[in-house]
This record gives structure tokens, C-alpha cells and sequence, in this order.
């Protein structure tokens, strides 16, 4: 894993699995985000790529496991998955109270599942881990925007806003497992570069494509006022996502060069109560 800043703050990183309960549902308001269908339907539309997406990082990751000879990076694998295993729990639970309110949450998840059902018949495990890391830097990078930046969460129900700054967290807490596999692995630069922008172009593809559709249902594509409110949300995000962007494409880039762990500690601190319980399980 080397010697450098970077691969020494990856190392420290305790990588946890938390079981978490939050308490929205049936009570939350169907445009729970400000009041605003077109952010409340981005998060909602998001929500759907996790349940395939996280468990196509999860296997692409195992493929290499056996060549994992670092014992910590061991370790962090294993709790890696535990994490990413639950963000699928939580997720499918909010995909359920969408789907309650009318919205066809199935359909778009088959979109994002027919993706990556080709991406596993056409690519290669290497070419998978390599769409993975691009996809682990891209939920770590969104995450550490929403919990820097209030106006992202400002108006968000707590409960659903409590939901999506624990993913971002932990998120964050384990942004550098399967890039250290990667490396671990001798994954070379060509692939991790090239898969960068098909990756990030695939996930807000067909997001917005979701959130469209889902606009359409609720006879909301014409209301000019919060579009425009969500286009600007939208937009900020792309913004200071974009220095992020480019950064992943220098030679030497780790995802530890951004060392932002403090956001961990502050959310637990404020947000323990939703934390049922905090294991470090062997």
C-alpha cells in the first residue's frame, strides 16, 4: 500500500459497521426535500442505482479478495462490505416508501441492473473493480459536498437528511478500500482513467433520466419555479464536484490526498442516537 501521506491515513482508517435506524416511512411527505419534487425526485432517483450498484462494488471486490495480503486492507474489506451491505438495506427501505407513493421504483432499478448485467458479461474483473473505484470516488466525493455544504440538506425532512449524510459518512470512511485492492492488485492507470467518465456518465444518466420520468408521473415537468430551483441544486453539486473530477485522473492520485475524515467524527457526534449499534466485528 506504499509509504506515502496517503496510504499511511488509509491505513489508520477504522473502517465500522453501525446497524442504524431512521424513522422515515409512511409520515414522510412525498416531496420531503424543501418541499421541491425536482430535489426531493434526484435523491429518490439516486436512491434506486444502490441496491445493484453497491453489491456489484461488493462482488468486484471479492474476485480479488484471496489476493488481499495486507492484513489491514484485509480487514477493511471485510468491514467495507458489511457497510455497503446495510446502505443497501437502508436504501431499499427508502425505495419502498417511494414506491408507496406511486412512483414505479422497480422499473428504474431494472435500468441501472440491465447496466450492470452487461458491464459484468462484457468487461473484465479488472475492468469491473476499475468502474467500482471510479464509482466509490464518486458517492465519496458527493458525500463530502453534502456534509460540507448546508444549502445541499437545508429543508430536507431530518429523518431522510439523517439517512443520506450516515451514507455519505461512511461513504468517506471507507473511500479507500478498493482502490488499495486495486493497487494491491496492480491495477494499471489506463483502465482506472478510462472507466472514470463512462462510470460517472452511466450513474447520472440515468438518474436524471429516472428523475424525469418521475417528474412526468407527477404532472410536475412544467412547474417552471422548482425547476429552476432544481436545476441550480443540481448544477452546485456538478460544480464543486468537478475539481474532484479531474483530480482522480493525476498519476499519483489517492483517494486519501483529501483527508477529510474530521466529517466522520463530527456526524457521529451529533447523530449517535440513530446509531443502534457501533461493532468491530472480527
Amino acid at each position: 500500500m506504499g509509504t506515502s501521506k496517503s496510504g499511511i491515513i488509509s491505513k489508520s482508517i477504522n473502517v465500522v459497521f453501525r446497524k442504524v435506524n431512521f424513522g422515515f416511512g409512511k409520515s414522510t411527505k412525498k416531496h420531503w426535500h424543501n418541499d421541491s419534487p425536482f430535489i426531493t425526485y434526484f435523491w429518490s432517483a439516486l436512491s434506486t442505482a444502490f441496491p445493484d450498484g453497491e453489491l456489484f462494488f461488493m462482488d468486484a471486490g471479492r474476485y480479488y479478495e484471496d489476493q488481499i495480503k495486507d492484513p489491514v486492507l484485509k480487514q477493511q474489506f471485510k468491514d467495507f462490505i458489511r457497510q455497503e451491505a446495510h446502505h443497501t438495506h437502508q436504501h431499499n427501505k427508502m425505495n419502498a416508501m417511494t414506491r408507496e407513493q406511486g412512483f414505479d421504483m422497480d422499473k428504474y432499478q431494472n435500468w441501472f441492473l440491465n447496466i450492470i448485467d452487461i458491464m459484468r458479461a462484457k468487461t473484465t474483473p479488472k475492468t469491473q473493480l476499475g468502474i467500482s473505484i471510479a464509482l466509490e470516488h464518486f458517492t465519496a466525493n458527493f458525500g463530502s459536498h453534502y456534509l460540507t455544504r448546508e444549502s445541499l440538506s437545508k429543508g430536507a425532512d431530518p429523518e431522510m437528511k439523517a439517512l443520506w449524510s450516515w451514507h455519505a459518512t461512511e461513504e468517506i470512511e471507507h473511500k479507500g478500500v478498493l482502490f488499495d485492492v486495486y493497487n494491491e492488485i496492480k491495477g494499471d492507470y489506463f483502465t482506472r482513467v478510462t472507466t472514470m467518465p463512462i462510470a460517472w456518465f452511466g450513474i447520472l444518466a440515468v438518474t436524471f433520466v429516472a428523475l424525469y420520468d418521475m417528474l412526468k408521473q407527477d404532472d410536475r415537468l412544467f412547474d417552471v419555479k422548482d425547476n429552476i430551483k432544481g436545476i441550480a441544486y443540481i448544477l452546485t453539486f456538478l460544480a464543486v464536484g468537478t475539481p474532484e473530477f479531474v483530480r482522480y485522473f493525476k498519476p499519483g492520485f489517492h483517494p486519501w490526498d483529501n483527508d477529510n475524515k474530521y466529517l466522520i467524527e463530527e456526524w457521529y457526534a451529533k447523530n449517535s442516537h440513530y446509531v443502534i449499534n457501533k461493532l468491530k466485528v472480527a
